[in-house]
């Protein structure tokens, strides 16, 4: 119960926050700054929150690599330049773990706010509500790869201009922190086309990478992996290559299904939402979106290889966003004010489900109290002598 009042604690301090930005930038017609308070009191508090408690598997690898830079030990695998950097500066400057997270978590929080205020400003509430509510949690954990994609994500509007060198410089910075963004760079030159494809056909080339599609993508992924900079993402084709022999890790039940159903909503509203905001960069988001559905049903298979197709598929709170703004503004037709609620429920319920389920929250202070954590945190701490 502790650790569902935590995180109903931190959508709400942020949703609520984005609202009063958001209505007095609609009523009022102010501008938004990222330096005014309704923005940094509640996103600091939920950095803060986030910053002093013990996350999942990858979040290990970043204390102990903290700790291991703190106590003068060469880590055994060296991370991307950015990560590294930041990581060795905060560790010589003698700040302690929690200060460390508060800061990478504040980063994050930066870079989605810049997002969001420079190219979709009037979606904050809803955006910012998906975004707490379903990805915010896994960035927590994955944070270098997270952190990569929130970097690539604000060359969007470079995509849309073509301003080519732009999108690069953007590519570059994200690879600072995670090389497998360097694989998507091609794709500057696909998305920036809007989809044409029927409704139904999408819908069903959806369905079809989520039952068949497999079979090819991890050539694909190992063909990719092959021209990264080393060998450091070979382990995303071993992974997938193990976890395809044994099915059985695979979560096919309600979540997953509720997952597409709103991905399926959106598809279906595609036509009419690219009317709509056509100048507010939907087209771009959507093709995105649509590849990253592709990508990620795809690799539903492989375990952490999902995290390949994030770079696009991460665009998915934006889309929903659209969705539920368009729905909002025109909920006196009962249609839409239905289907609104609806997308809501589909959203909470995978979440209501899994908070009951999760472990007793494990601050950093004591985590020494809990033998399961220390096993984690010593299984990562490994240096060479």
């Amino acid at each position: 119960v502790m650790t569902a009042f935590y995180l109903f604690l931190i959508n709400v301090i942020g949703t609520n926050g984005s609202y009063i930005i958001w209505f007095n930038y609609n009523i009022n017609h102010r501008t938004i700054r990222l330096t005014q308070r309704t923005i940094l009191i509640p996103y600091t508090i939920i950095a803060l929150l986030l910053a002093i408690r013990c996350w999942d598997n990858d979040w290990y690898q970043y204390i102990s690599l903290f700790l291991q830079y703190q106590q003068g030990h060469q880590p055994l695998r060296e991370t991307e330049f950015l990560w590294a950097g930041l990581t060795q500066l905060m560790a010589k400057m003698n700040f302690t773990p929690q200060m460390f997270f508060f800061v990478m978590f504040g980063l994050q929080f930066f870079l989605f706010l810049r997002l969001i205020k420079n190219n979709f400003v009037f979606l904050l509430p809803f955006v910012t509500a998906v975004y707490m509510l379903t990805d915010m949690m896994s960035g927590t954990n994955i944070m270098r790869h997270w952190t990569a994609i929130l970097v690539f994500l604000n060359g969007i509007p470079y995509i849309e201009k073509r301003k080519v060198w732009m999108f690069l410089l953007c590519a570059i910075i994200a690879s600072g922190f995670h090389k497998s963004v360097l694989m998507y760079i091609p794709m500057y030159w696909f998305v920036n086309k809007k989809i044409t494809i029927k409704i139904p056909y999408q819908i069903l080339i959806v369905i079809f990478a989520i039952f068949v599609g497999n079979i090819w993508t991890l050539s694909i992924v190992r063909y990719l992996t092959a021209f990264m900079p080393s060998g450091y993402y070979d382990y995303y084709v071993e992974q997938g290559s193990d976890l395809n022999m044994n099915k059985s890790h695979i979560d096919s039940g309600l979540g997953m299904f509720l997952i597409y159903i709103c991905n399926f909503l959106v598809m279906a509203y595609s036509n009419k939402l690219s009317l709509i905001y056509k100048d507010k960069h939907f087209d771009v988001v959507y093709s995105m979106f649509f590849y990253g559905c592709i990508l990620f049903g795809a690799l539903i298979p492989f375990g952490d290889d999902q995290r390949l197709a994030l770079y696009f598929y991460s665009t998915r709170p934006i889309v929903l966003a659209f969705l539920l703004h368009y729905l909002w503004t025109n909920r006196k037709k009962q249609k839409n004010a239905i289907l609104y609620f609806f997308i809501w429920i589909l959203i909470l319920a995978p979440i209501v489900r899994d908070l009951f389920n999760n472990d007793d929250i494990v601050f950093i202070h004591n985590m020494e109290q809990y033998p399961e954590v220390m096993f984690m945190y010593n299984t990562h701490f490994r240096y060479n002598l």
